[in-house]
């Protein structure tokens, strides 16, 4: 028997952007999201990383920490 897929909706939330257009439009522009870490542990061993800026962060907003765990990998 076949097995049944829907899907609900799309959505990202990278360095990139907050969104799918946004994350395809840097994709497209060949744009990276790599660069020297700015929001916190400045004293790591590795400087570089695709952090997701402050401002993105709010897309998490509202929803249940155990939620955002799970979203976070």
């Amino acid at each position: 028997m076949p097995r049944r897929v829907v899907i609900t909706g799309l959505g990202a939330v990278s360095a990139l952007g907050a969104d799918v257009p946004a994350l395809l439009a840097g994709l497209t522009d060949g744009r990276c999201g790599i660069g020297p870490l700015t929001l916190f542990a400045q004293k790591a061993r590795c400087q570089t990383a695709a952090q997701v800026p402050e401002t993105l962060g709010s897309a998490f907003a509202g929803l249940p920490p155990a939620t955002i765990r799970r979203l976070a990998g």
